[in-house]
């Protein structure tokens, strides 16, 4: 289980992590990337983990895609039943 702390290095997840919504969209027009796992996967599991549904929702909608199965198991055992639902509803479509 990845730790909620803050990695400078990586803007955009610091930002997923802050739920700072304006800065988060004014990095994605300055072309932050999310097709990595540094970032992309890294931002949408440290989204799932601290239970931030509007991220988890954006981060899909901005095209993160690549979901774990461990990641929707470990948001059903934690009780996250609203991320796990979005998690397992975005991975089916893909």
């Amino acid at each position: 289980m990845m730790s909620a702390t803050m990695d400078f290095r990586l803007p955009i997840v610091s930002v997923v992590v802050l739920e700072d919504i304006k800065v988060f969209y004014l990095l994605r027009e300055m072309d932050a990337r999310l097709d990595t796992a540094e970032t992309g996967e890294k931002a949408l599991s440290m989204a799932a983990e601290i239970c931030l549904g509007s991220m988890v929702e954006i981060l899909l909608s901005e095209g993160v895609w690549e979901i774990h199965s461990s990641l929707v198991s470990d948001a059903v055992e934690q009780g996250k039943n609203r991320i796990a639902e979005m998690l397992q509803k975005h991975r089916l479509e893909f």
